[in-house]
């Protein structure tokens, strides 16, 4: 008997040991799924870990915490990209609005899709499609269709005439091709033949029967090779062989004479056939995505060519004949192996557009700048330290590209580049601008993101046409006073800098548009803030303010004002003024409660306020009647007011991880809510009232104390996610869930 305490006490041991090393296990396999992100996983495991050992509950309560946390981070990354989006929708809103003003003289912007390399838009009108240029006019030469399509992205819009079964594909010089889209549709007045996409293993011999063809598209067919025989085809203008496997050409391919545009993307050809410089006509050579490491030295008796696309190429150098293509206006060297450019490049005076971005080059020849043309040149990550002297000289350059290379300086010459209007220094080892940045007097985009720059030189006043300044994560600590004379600036980005204060003269930015002071250092904004009537967009998620200036209030433009992760505390009743105002977050801050003349923001759409210290909402907040996102997670909230019931729009309410007991039956009278989230609530039931919730999709319930649902749950025929994971709910109840919910997918 003496030894049953023992055996009693070792057994006691060994099953303590047990559910230690089960409840160890747990954690581990928690923490596994929370970095592979399957949080869901994570949870549950979490809650194993608890069964185990509930001595560790606490532990587990810290670890499931932060599961959430990495949630919530994912969905405010989320709707930060949908509001990114939905500001980037308002905008291109607002620019069709100005350029619709602009042409509305003579009602000639009709419904019109996009302008197919900046030039032609499809518009329709009286039944009829036709095609309008830039300036809104109709061009006569595109003519009128029944049915019409935009231009694709080879040049060809597809179009049908009245009364007629035959389609034709349209150029931009207005010429008409009988198309067929299968060989069995071949005949003598056909000239264009478009195959592409059918999965050919090689060219059908009935082709050659039709010489007449003057376009031939067979792009994305596995065909491998092209035979011999296409040398038949003499009237080809247009041969489109993108995507279609082939690792050589037929010296047949210069036969092609009348060839103007030849497409051969995509494709894991090694080498040209010296061949290729018969095609005298040729007008667009496009060789993108080629495994071709040299082009033959005969290219440059292609003395028409216009266009030369050699991006992702195996390309180490460029020949010195390159220099006689003497009528190329665009060359795309983007993504190739090139280290340097010959000195020959200078003389493509016909240059308009250069891109040498994500090349290994490391400088530019002198001779860049006798490209007196060149109006867009790219350099986005090369490995380029400096710019030459002569870069002054490109006087027609209106797009210079740097970023992410490693430059450290700009050579004075830039302030000679009198026409630049984009500017773009992003992730560059810039320390300082020199002053000769003034002079850049029609620069309207200025990117410095990510530089290491510590400030702005006084001269950047100067740049009045500015319209977009973007300085985000760099070191700068102050703006300069002049900062305030830039009187046509759209967009000031100064996010992640080391920004303690903004001067006074911010408020001078009569036309800003959209403020972004994220994560810096600032701790209050000045009382001029309220001259920016324009201002629609204020970013200060981050920053150290602890309270808003009582003249916040006269921002009346203002539509989205972020203000998560400050330090507030508290809001100015003032805030009932931004009567346009439809985005607010508050989401992080440290608010305990909102003002009643919350209620007077009567556009607003999306209010957050996750993670607050807020333990009850105002009555107030029923006033919010186009509200259709409401986020309280995480706050102290016990109950919600019954005139919740008044938010009609409302699609989505999130109450996760509240103090809430129990929803008010109020709740059913949200028509439109389509997602409610209350999981781990301190919820034991749910009112019938869910029920009238007929719209709704996706129902969080996990780690709640519920033990069973109502039987009216089954009448959610729109339901299609329910979770229901850590709820005591028995075995049977789930079974009797599902059978209520059979269409709808549940997580028990």
């Amino acid at each position: 008997m003496k030894q049953l305490p023992i055996l009693l006490l070792a057994l006691f041991l060994a099953t303590t040991a047990q559910a230690q090393n089960n409840y160890a296990e747990a954690i581990q396999q928690g923490d596994a799924a929370l970095r592979r992100g399957q949080y869901k996983m994570a949870i549950n495991k979490y809650f194993a870990a608890e069964a185990f050992d509930p001595s560790k509950k606490a532990v587990v309560q810290e670890k499931v915490n932060r599961v959430f946390d990495k949630i919530e981070a994912l969905r405010m990354e989320a709707d930060k990209a949908k509001k990114q989006a939905e500001d980037a929708l308002a905008q291109v809103k607002e620019e069709q609005e100005k350029t619709e003003a602009a042409l509305a003289k003579a009602n000639k912007l009709v419904n019109a899709f996009y302008f197919y390399g900046g030039r032609f838009a499809l518009a329709f009108k009286n039944d009829k499609f036709y095609f309008i240029d830039k300036n809104g006019d109709r061009v006569e030469k595109l003519g009128e269709w029944e049915k019409a399509e935009q231009f694709d992205w080879r040049g060809f819009a597809k179009v049908k005439r009245r009364d007629e079964e035959q389609p034709f594909l349209l150029d931009t010089m207005g010429n008409s091709y009988p198309v067929a889209y299968a060989i069995e549709a071949l005949k003598p007045d056909i000239t264009a033949l478009d195959l592409s996409g059918k999965y050919l293993q090689q060219i059908p011999e009935e082709i050659y029967r039709y010489p007449q063809l003057k376009i031939l598209v067979l792009n994305s067919n596995p065909l491998q090779r092209l035979p011999e025989q296409i040398g038949e085809l003499k009237n080809l203008t247009n041969l489109d062989l993108t995507d279609t496997q082939l690792n050589s050409l037929p010296v047949q391919i210069g036969d092609l004479i009348n060839l103007t545009n030849l497409d051969l993307s995509l494709n894991p050809l090694t080498s040209l056939p010296e061949q290729i410089s018969e095609l005298r006509n040729l007008t667009n050579l496009d060789l993108a995505g080629t495994k071709l490491t040299s082009l033959p030295e005969r290219i440059s008796e292609l003395n028409n060519l216009t266009n030369l696309s050699l991006w992702g190429t195996q390309l180490t150098s460029l020949s010195e004949q390159i220099g006689e293509l003497k009528n190329l206006t665009n060359l795309d060297l983007s993504r190739t192996q090139l280290t340097s450019l010959p000195e020959q490049i200078g003389e493509l005076k016909n240059l308009t557009n250069l891109d040498l971005s994500f090349t290994r080059l490391t400088n530019l020849p002198g001779q860049i700048g006798q490209l007196k043309n060149l109006t867009n040149l790219n350099l986005r990550s090369t490995q380029l330290t400096s710019l030459p002297e002569q870069i002054g000289e490109l006087k027609n350059m209106t797009t210079l590209d740097l970023q992410d290379t490693r430059l450290n300086s700009l050579p004075e010459q830039i302030g000679e580049l009198n026409n630049l209007t984009n500017l773009r220094l992003w992730g560059t080892q810039l320390t300082s601008l020199s002053e000769q940045i003034g002079e850049l007097k029609n620069l309207k985009n200025l990117d410095l993101n990510y530089t290491q720059l510590t400030s702005l030189p006084e001269q950047i006043s100067e740049l009045k046409n500015l319209t977009n300044l973007d300085l985000i994560g760099t070191q700068l600590t102050s703006l300069p006073k002049q900062i305030g004379e830039l009187k046509n600036l759209k967009e000031l980005r100064l996010a992640y800098t080391q920004l303690t204060s903004l001067p006074e003269q911010i408020g001078g930015l009569k036309n800003l548009k959209e403020l972004d002071l994220r994560a810096t250092q600032l701790t209050s904004l000045p009382e001029r803030i309220s001259e920016l009537k324009n201002l629609k967009n204020l970013y200060l998620s981050g920053t150290q303010l602890t309270s808003l200036p009582v003249q916040i209030g006269e921002l009346k433009n203002l539509k989205n004002l972020d203000l998560s992760e400050t330090q507030l505390t508290s809001l100015p009743v003032q805030i009932g003024e931004l009567k346009n105002l439809t985005d607010l977050d508050l989401s992080r801050t440290q608010l305990t409660s909102l003002p009643r003349q919350i209620g007077e923001l009567k556009n607003l759409t999306n209010l957050d306020l996750s993670r607050t210290q807020l333990t009850s909402l105002p009555v107030q907040v029923s006033e919010l009647k186009n509200l259709t996102n409401l986020d309280l997670f995480g706050t102290q909230l016990t109950s919600l007011p019954v005139q919740i019931s008044e938010l009609k729009n409302l699609t989505r309410l999130s109450l996760t991880a509240t103090q809430l007991t129990s929803l008010p039956v109020q709740v059913g009278e949200l028509k439109n809510l389509t997602g409610l989230y209350l999981s781990f609530t301190q919820l034991t039931s749910l009112p019938v009232q869910i029920s009238e919730l007929k719209n709704l999709k996706n129902l969080y319930l996990s780690g709640t104390q519920l033990t069973s649902l109502p039987v009216q749950i089954a009448e959610l025929k729109n339901l299609q996610s329910l979770l229901l994971t850590n709820t005591p709910i028995p075995a049977t109840e789930q079974e009797k869930i599902k059978k209520l919910l059979p269409n709808c997918a549940i997580e028990f």
